[in-house]
């Protein structure tokens, strides 16, 4: 394996080969150090309660399968195709996924701490998963850093590769039924992207070490970057990234209550004119009919007013789309 894998050893032992067949594991409780392995096409192999560990997924082709409360630690899913098949309360530690691909699948209930893949390799296609767990369970090897090569210049593309593997598993349920795993890999597909532009304003890659960026870069790019991942996550906080319009409704309450509030200090008028004045403008369309005062301070109350109207609007008209149009 290579040194950034997080099951890497430098000396590790030839495995002996098993043919996973479908009576192969009776009388097993699982397998250790073994180089496992299908025939073609293998189909319908249904595996409940065996411990895998410390083996060689090579050479794997399954389909129409199913694992159920199955223990997979320090495990190199190698060469491994699986295509209509469900893991049930399964347990993925210290695992790496290489050539690896998932199609059709099922991961329900599973657990994933300690793992590391390929972004290159490792393929998601209409496979439900929790995209949060898998990626914060995701690292890189640190401990077998080669010489010449710096720990943040491997930091800095593990963050990348993070966000190329978000990506893939956000287009892999972004169609999902279970429209919770949308939200939740879009949350984790944005937050991944944002964070890797904004490092990559500081930083460059220059060899086998990081090297600043230069100062037009840390000057516009990073601030710009910086600003823009604040919008997404504030946007994502109001809309509960998209999952609900209930927090962008209380934006638009408090919007109108703060605004009648300053409308009734600055105006002189009854509360009632102050909140239609402002559900006026949180609304945009009142804008034109109350923008046109002479007093500045209350033009540019009326602006913010409808500027904050606009935002609601941006936050609300979206998420409804969404879970409208699904």
């Amino acid at each position: 394996g290579q040194w950034w894998e997080i099951t890497y050893e430098p000396s590790a032992p030839a495995f002996q080969a098993f043919k996973l067949r479908k009576e192969s594991l009776n009388g097993h409780t699982g397998l250790h150090e073994q180089e496992v392995s299908t025939d073609k096409r293998t189909r319908a192999l249904n595996t409940d309660r065996r411990d895998f560990r410390r083996c060689d997924f090579n050479h794997f082709e399954l389909a129409d399968a199913s694992f159920a409360n199955c223990q997979f630690e320090e495990i190199r899913f190698v060469k491994a195709t699986f295509e209509n098949v469900k893991f049930s309360r399964c347990d993925f530690t210290t695992c790496h996924f290489l050539n690896v691909s998932f199609t059709n699948c099922q991961f329900i209930g599973c657990t994933f701490s300690n793992i590391s893949a390929s972004a290159e390799h490792v393929h998601f296609d209409r496979t439900s998963i929790n995209a949060e767990h898998f990626i914060a369970a995701l690292r890189t090897n640190l401990d077998h850093i080669p010489n010449g090569t710096s720990r943040p210049l491997n930091l800095h593309f593990f963050r990348h590769a993070r966000a190329k593997i978000a990506r893939e598993l956000y287009i892999s349920v972004r169609d999902e039924p279970d429209i919770d795993l949308s939200f939740s890999a879009n949350k984790v597909h944005e937050r991944a992207l944002h964070r890797g532009r904004i490092a990559s304003a500081i930083w460059k890659p220059q060899g086998k070490r990081l090297v600043s960026a230069g100062w037009k870069s840390r000057l516009v790019l990073f601030p710009l970057r910086t600003v823009g991942y604040a919008i997404v996550e504030a946007a994502g906080f109001l809309t509960d990234w998209g999952r609900s319009p209930s927090r962008s409704l209380l934006f638009l309450a408090l919007n109108v209550a703060a605004f009648a509030a300053l409308y009734y200090q600055q105006a002189n008028t009854d509360l009632n004119q102050a909140i239609l004045r402002s559900l006026d403008c949180s609304l945009v369309f009142g804008y034109t009919k109350h923008g046109s005062t002479t007093d500045a301070g209350a033009s540019w109350t009326t602006f913010c007013n409808a500027f904050f109207g606009l935002c609601w609007y941006a936050l609300l008209i979206p998420t409804l789309s969404r879970r409208v149009l699904r």
